[in-house]
């Protein structure tokens, strides 16, 4: 026999089916859920979170299509790539709400269909939040590469046998290679020869753990044979707790050497060395400039005639002329002070500049004067700042995000783990730090799949996948990766994965699709046992359901029958009167029941229920309900332990 047809009402559900249970586990699904007519796209019927998420009511959705839930620049796109739009699994899409807020969403979409029309089922799951922390990774790392790139120092890395592993601009420009040229050098190929062994000493007591001065002097040699006096300040690099390089910021001295060499010579050479200097360089007693260079002139906005008729301390920030000023006077009167400080200055237009500066004393013309040189490092100072800024609001972020958020080194190390990872696999931070992150949460059978993930990711491409990860536990649990590689000074030298929990969804979602597939069958299946079959079919796909059967109480007889029963001990039951067995429990109760082979066997002793026929390792009962009394029962149940 067929299945009554449905009506698309203009109120109604398509997909109300008799007496509406279907059409109620439609609207209790938790994600946004359309119905699309596959032909005008237009929107046939949505579930309740779609309203909530979207702020449409259901009525203004029905006069809507579906292209009407994207941006308005991009719907005449979609309309002309409508297999774009409905494409089958997973698409990225931008939705607009109805307060014009824009979302960033994943739709996942099946066949389905109604009243003889094909449509889509599409379901919508929001990912703005994921897109928030991509976005704040992304941000993190330009930054970062910014800051790598853009400061007036040379920054560079070496390996532990001092081969070049990353160079900044700066450091391409002083000494004069391309970029390829300088990956391809050692440290010794660049160091004065005289200073080689000052550079390994240097390396080799940081690796003993001994404490090293820092910065100290070097001389260099340039790409053209040029020597640079280089002031050095270097750190070790670890990984997973073991060093595996040194990252060094070396700042160019050799315009304040050759200048504080002049000095020496006499006025005319120190002239002639100041004059040409990149740095800023001036002499002043008291509160007056004896000179000023073209530099100082530059960094200041003040002409030479300017800075030497002014007060010296107008030049200097507020909060650091009390500090200056003191070690200056301390300085003239031959008392020790720090040589070098950064300082803030104000420019003639009222800007803010930092000066990492130098300064000794010095006779100039006869007289104690101060000689000061100094390097404008307001950029590099503002990028610092700006970099640790962001770097704090990023590690809030990932710590409270949403999403398990993982970042690993170039050989899949994890370095970092977020609050989530610990919650979703089960590993504390100190487990997961240091662990090869396949050998922690991929299963073997897909060690091959995992490899191929990160081979794409270390070549420098993002990727996203769907797939299964294993918690500490063991079990198993499905999610939505997506991995992005990290690179700072023109290389890479991390990646991040960010996995998202969709069992649920996934469960959700299987449900969803045996809901219609059986509300479909009840539409077309010529018998009942054919339906009852294909109910069967689909519900096997969903979980175990070797066994089962169909139980039906007709109250007038006080009979239960059983229309349809597949079952691998027993024979099909005959009709028998209602009696005390485990489906009429369920009958009685109207209630579902789960119960393993202890709560069988408690339900028995306690004389709740009589059984028959072979004993089963676990029993689900589901009632079916019409007006809220339970007319018969759906039966699985198993024979095998752990099923």
């Amino acid at each position: 026999m067929k299945a009554a047809g449905t009506q698309n009402h203009a109120q109604g559900s398509p997909f109300s089916a008799g007496d509406g249970r279907y059409h109620a586990l439609f609207q209790q699904f938790p994600d946004p859920v359309f119905l699309v007519d596959k032909e005008s796209l237009r929107l046939l019927d949505c579930n309740e979170a779609a309203t909530r998420r979207y702020g449409y009511s259901r009525d203004e959705f029905l006069r809507m299509t579906a292209l009407d839930l994207h941006p308005e620049e991009e719907q005449e796109r979609l309309r002309r790539q409508v297999d774009v739009l409905l494409a089958d699994g997973f698409a990225e899409f931008r939705h607009v709400t109805k307060d014009g807020r824009c979302l960033t969403v994943e739709v996942s979409t099946a066949d389905v269909h109604c009243d003889g029309r094909a449509c889509r089922l599409a379901t919508v799951h929001d990912v703005s939040d994921r897109k928030r922390i991509e976005e704040a990774l992304r941000l993190s790392e330009q930054r970062a590469r910014e800051s790598f790139e853009s400061g007036s120092d040379a920054v560079f890395t070496n390996d532990l046998q001092g081969n070049f592993t990353s160079v900044n601009d700066t450091a391409l420009r002083l000494f004069g290679y391309s970029r390829e040229e300088a990956l391809a050098l050692n440290s010794d190929d660049v160091v004065a020869p005289e200073h080689r062994q000052t550079v390994r000493q240097a390396r080799q007591r940081k690796l003993a753990g001994e404490v090293v001065q820092t910065p100290y002097e070097i001389e260099a040699l340039t790409r053209d044979g040029r020597r640079l006096t280089l002031e050095m300040k270097t750190r070790l690099i670890f990984e997973n707790g073991r060093p595996v390089g040194v990252h060094a910021v070396a700042r160019d001295l050799s315009d304040r050497r050759r200048v504080e060499a002049a000095l020496q010579q006499g006025e005319e050479r120190f002239l002639e060395a100041a004059e040409a200097a990149a740095a800023g360089v001036f002499v002043f007693r008291g509160a007056r400039f004896a000179y000023v260079n073209p530099t100082s002139c530059r960094v200041t906005g003040y002409s030479r005639e300017e800075l030497v008729s002014m007060d010296v301390w107008k030049l200097v920030h507020p909060d650091f002329r009390e500090f200056i000023e003191a070690r200056a006077q301390a300085r003239l009167r031959g008392e020790t002070a720090p040589s070098r400080y950064l300082i803030k200055i104000l420019s003639k237009r009222g800007s803010e500049r930092w000066l990492d500066l130098t300064a000794s004393l010095v006779s100039y013309r006869g007289e104690p004067a101060v000689l000061g040189t100094a390097f404008d490092v307001t950029e590099h100072k503002l990028a610092e700042d700006d970099l640790q800024i962001q770097k704090a609001y990023l590690e809030q972020l990932i710590e409270s995000a949403p999403e398990a958020i993982v970042v690993l080194d170039m050989t899949r190390r994890i370095s970092r783990v977020n609050r989530e990872f610990t919650r979703l696999f089960g590993y504390s931070a100190q487990e997961a730090v240091g662990r090869d992150v396949d050998e922690l949460i991929v299963p073997p059978e897909l060690r091959a799949e995992a490899l191929g993930l990160t081979e794409q990711v270390l070549a420098g491409q993002a990727f996203g996948k769907e797939t299964v990860r294993r918690r500490k536990d063991g079990m198993r649990v499905e999610v939505s990766i997506l991995g992005t590689p990290v690179s700072v000074g023109g290389g890479q030298v991390a990646y991040y994965a960010i996995y998202r929990d969709i069992t649920e969804r996934r469960q959700a979602e299987a449900l969803q699709s045996a809901l219609y597939r059986i509300a479909e069958q009840a539409s077309s299946a010529e018998d009942l046992q054919q339906l009852y079959a294909s109910i069967h079919r689909i519900l096997n796909e969903l979980m175990y359901a070797k066994n089962c059967y169909i139980a039906l109480h007709d109250p007038a007889t006080d009979m239960v029958s059983f229309p349809y029963f597949v079952d691998e001990k027993d024979p099909p039951f005959p009709p028998h009167k209602f009696r005390k067995g485990l489906t009429e429990y369920v009958l009685r109760s109207g209630q579902p029941l789960l119960a393993t082979a202890d709560a069988l066997a408690d339900l028995t002793r306690r004389g709740e229920v009589e059984r028959a026929g072979a004993p089963s390792q676990d029993w689900m009962g589901v009632p079916l309900k019409e007006g809220g009394t339970a007319f018969g029962v759906l039966v699985l149940q198993s024979y095998e332990p752990q099923i």
